[in-house]
């Protein structure tokens, strides 16, 4: 909090204390032009004195006039009343911020001096001293809206309601718009801060609502204005696309199929927020199709609704997800079939990728068969890397980060060996005399180990 106090005249409040005179003389007289207080009407003292001598009445007597001018005390005070952990102080910090949207910020002007003061509310995109970082981007100027209660919060009475005079109870100041405070009532003040479409996830904006007062810009300007700063954080969900395939697959068997997994998760980092109504799309390589290509084919973990779709001449399978936190998780299974025509080649295989499409601002399903950016998405996070519009920074996308996704990749082969054609060749002669020889050493070796004499014809 930076309250600002002045005391018009010290001296006066003395003077007036040492005569006695009541408290309600204190109060100051209310401004109603927007300027400085003039001052309490000033409070005179004559004294007079009668008497009698003898019982003879003498004239009365009266003393000079004492003229107190009753003391005006300034004092006001600016406090960011958004909960970011410390309520009541100088600074909002680490606001959610959308691209393309608003982050709302609340402040109390409150009067708390004697005198009806007028302040100059104004938003700005000025750069203060940071608590977090340094900013990324402005947050511009807007309009304020405001309710002027009771310093304690509560309803104006009657009587105040009265003394506004002009000053409207509620309402909206363009930016450099004037209020006027009563003493001991404050003005509620909320203003829309703006993050332009083009911010990416971890940007950061700072802007600061000030309020300026017109007895302190009188009477003591060093001290006329307070500032409050405002700090925004863009938060984007940041995915995790973990897809698995059946690694190897026989085309020679009769009907072969590949099971597939996706796992997106919500990766936590410093700016995560949840994701909300998204979906997960895997359109399937040609080749690839669904048993009965129906939802029932495919299983959701969690809360998610399955459909399918056709993109070109490709099934796709559609998984509509109404939110997930930071560190969750959807898992989605399926098996598929495989056209063995379409896989002829040696050493074939085929990738198959996921995606996921997310908007800023509401919600994506139904997707259709070509999605436009910034129209049907905001976002697109994919197992192919080269299509990629995450608006994370790289170090927490393919970068090593927490959002580095992998595809399902599967490789045939043909595990069956068929010979055909067979054909029949001949030796040549000497080759079938070398092989008798051979046969004949064999057979007069193995006599002679046995000793057994050898016949002669």
């Amino acid at each position: 909090m930076k309250p600002n106090s002045f005391k018009y005249s010290v001296l006066a409040v003395g003077v007036v204390a040492a005569m006695g005179i009541s408290t309600a003389a204190n109060a100051a007289t209310p401004n109603t032009t927007g300027g400085i207080s003039a001052g309490a009407a000033p409070i005179t003292n004559v004294a007079t004195a009668n008497y009698s001598v003898a019982g003879i009445a003498q004239p009365n007597v009266t003393s000079n006039t004492v003229t107190v001018s009753v003391s005006e005390t300034a004092n006001f005070a600016l406090v960011s009343t958004v909960d970011d952990g410390s309520i009541g102080d100088d600074i909002a910090i680490n606001q959610t911020a959308t691209p393309g949207g608003t982050t709302t910020f609340t402040h109390a002007l409150t009067n708390t001096g004697n005198v009806t003061d007028t302040y100059t509310v104004n938003t700005t995109g000025n750069d203060s001293a940071l608590v977090t970082a340094t900013p990324d981007y402005a947050l511009g100027t807007a309009p304020v809206t405001f309710t002027i209660v009771q310093a304690d919060g509560t309803a104006l009475t009657s009587a105040q309601r009265t003394a506004l005079g002009t000053q409207a109870e509620t309402g909206t100041l363009a930016n450099g718009g004037t209020i006027r405070l009563q003493p001991g009532t404050r003005a509620n003040l909320s203003y829309e801060a703006a993050t332009p479409a083009a911010r990416n996830g971890n940007d950061k904006g700072v802007g600061t609502l000030t309020a300026t007062s017109t007895f302190f810009t009188a009477n003591l300007p060093a001290n006329a204005t307070l500032v409050n700063e405002n700090q925004t954080i863009v938060r984007l969900p940041t995915f995790k696309i973990t897809k698995t395939a059946t690694s190897t697959v026989d085309l020679t068997v009769a009907n072969p199929q590949i099971a597939y997994s996706i796992v997106v998760t919500n990766a936590t980092t410093d700016y995560s927020t949840a994701a909300t109504d998204f979906v997960i799309r895997d359109v399937l390589p040609a080749g690839l199709s669904l048993p009965s290509g129906t939802a029932s084919d495919v299983t959701v973990t969690g809360a998610g609704t399955a459909t399918i779709s056709t993109v070109g001449t490709q099934q796709a399978i559609n998984v509509a997800v109404a939110n997930l936190a930071v560190g969750a998780s959807r898992t989605i299974t399926f098996t598929v079939n495989v056209d063995k025509t379409q896989f002829t080649a040696a050493n074939s295989s085929v990738t198959n990728n996921a995606e996921v499409y997310d908007k800023f601002i509401g919600p994506v399903s139904p997707l259709i068969a070509a999605p436009v950016l910034d129209t049907d998405y905001n976002i697109l996070d994919s197992t192919d890397s080269t299509i990629g519009v995450t608006r994370i920074p790289d170090d927490a996308g393919e970068g090593n980060g927490a959002g580095i996704d992998t595809a399902g990749v599967t490789n045939f082969t043909r595990r069956a060996v068929v010979v055909s054609n067979p054909t029949t060749r001949e030796v040549p002669l000497p080759q079938v005399l070398l092989v008798k020889r051979l046969i004949q050493l064999s057979l007069l070796t193995a006599v002679k180990m046995l000793k057994v004499p050898m016949l002669t014809h």
